[in-house]
Order: structure tokens, then C-alpha cells, then sequence
């Protein structure tokens, strides 16, 4: 349904066609490989998905996020993105990019959030209450 959603979370492909090795699966392979207009492609019917102030939330690789955030910040106003660490003082490695349809706020770029504990794989109580859904993630 167009403009009907006011939530919408996305977690598309994010390996590029032209790199790594594709698997010999072709569902698995078209489920983790993309080049940069089907990106664009996934932004697009997002938005025209999500309801005026509707937010999409996009997670991908934070060394993908130039392509992530031209489509985001062409179609939503109020970007943010919230680099996720796997432990405090790791480099971020993914990053949720939120916006919100119909606004013109600026761009906000939070502080990194880690995702694990120190040692072991353990998550961080906060984000083991959002996998619980216990708890919603405050942005």
C-alpha cells in the first residue's frame, strides 16, 4: 500500500554484484548481493511505502553508507544514523540510518552504541531487551 506504513525497517543486500563471490545459490546469492540502483530502488518503494511522518530505518554496512545516505537524505528529512559497534571502542560496522518521511529537520549523527559485551558474545542488556522485545530502541 503506498503512504500507509508509519514504520518500515529494511535489511537489504548490501555485497555489490561486482565484488566477492557470489553463492551457488541463486535465492541466497540475490539475497545478499545488489548493485547501487537496486539501493536506490529499495529506498524509493520504502518511501513510497511509509506514511507522511513515517520512518524507515535501513541497517547496512558502515562502509556502505555514502550510497545509503544520498538515497535518505533525497527522500526523508530528519536522517539519522547510529553507528553499532560490536564492543566499546571497536569501530562501527554497521549503522541504522533512520528518516522520516515529509520532514525537514537536519541530518543527526548519534554517538556509536555497542552491541556486545566486553568479552564473550553476550549482547548489552539495552539491546538484548529490543531482540527480547522487551524494549524499544530510543533513538
Amino acid at each position: 500500500m503506498d503512504n500507509f506504513y508509519d514504520s518500515i525497517i529494511a535489511n537489504p543486500p548490501f555485497f555489490d554484484d561486482a565484488g566477492g563471490t557470489l553463492a551457488n545459490d541463486a535465492g541466497r546469492a540475490g539475497a545478499r548481493h545488489m548493485d547501487a540502483a537496486a539501493l536506490d530502488l529499495w529506498i524509493k518503494t520504502a518511501a513510497g511505502a511509509a506514511a507522511p511522518g513515517g520512518e524507515v530505518i535501513f541497517i547496512y554496512p558502515a562502509q556502505s553508507l555514502s550510497p545509503l545516505l544520498a538515497g535518505f537524505t533525497q527522500r526523508f528529512g530528519a536522517v539519522t544514523i547510529l553507528p553499532l559497534t560490536p564492543r566499546i571502542g571497536e569501530a562501527a560496522s554497521r549503522v541504522l540510518v533512520r528518516g522520516i518521511k515529509g520532514s525537514r529537520a537536519p541530518l543527526t549523527l548519534l554517538a556509536s552504541r555497542a552491541l556486545h559485551e566486553v568479552e564473550g558474545r553476550a549482547f548489552r542488556p539495552e539491546f538484548d531487551a529490543i531482540f527480547r522485545g522487551t524494549a524499544r530502541l530510543v533513538w
